[in-house]
């Protein structure tokens, strides 16, 4: 995959998951949201990790199977950070400091 079509596409993954968490942040109590986006970005985390161990067993050689799960880890972790953490700095603030 060309360099500037990869980063389209987590760009776009990036967006899509940010317009996913809008409504869940004032749906969803914040303390919850936080802890599932938390939950959803550490399997990210262990999917991107199975991947690099694979590649580690395999001599250092990606093949594709390896890229895709990799990739997989890291989408996973976006749409997990997007909807858990991310919103939870932003609610915050907005409850510290009140606009009025």
């Amino acid at each position: 995959v060309p360099p500037m079509l990869g980063n389209a596409v987590i760009m776009t993954w990036n967006f899509l998951t940010t317009l996913i968490a809008v409504p869940l942040a004032s749906k969803i109590p914040l303390s919850k949201l936080y802890l599932l986006g938390l939950l959803v970005a550490s399997v990210g985390c262990a999917i991107s990790a199975s991947g690099s161990y694979l590649m580690g067993s395999a001599g250092g050689v990606s093949t594709p199977l390896i890229s895709f799960i990799s990739c997989v880890g890291i989408a996973v972790f976006i749409a997990g950070f997007e909807t858990g953490m991310a919103p939870a700095g932003f609610v915050l603030v907005a409850r510290v400091y009140p606009s009025h």
